[in-house]
């Protein structure tokens, strides 16, 4: 798996905004086939309590990879 194309758009110090783009490799889908490459668009937000960063709220879908 590797992470690309991210940004972090700080709202305050203790929190921001992701918009990042995951792309998995060999992927098993439900029906058994083999996926050689899967792209996965991820927005979040995330909070830091206690000096530790968490996602509060998340959302992911499919994205459509460019031509090889």
């Amino acid at each position: 798996m590797t992470f690309s194309n991210y940004r972090f758009r700080f709202i305050t110090p203790d929190a921001a905004f992701v918009d990042v783009d995951i792309t998995v490799n060999n992927v098993k889908g439900p029906d058994g086939k083999l996926a050689a490459v899967v792209g996965i668009s991820v927005v979040f937000t995330a909070v830091r309590k206690g000096g530790k960063w968490f996602i509060q709220d998340e959302r992911a879908h499919f994205a459509k990879l460019p031509a090889a």
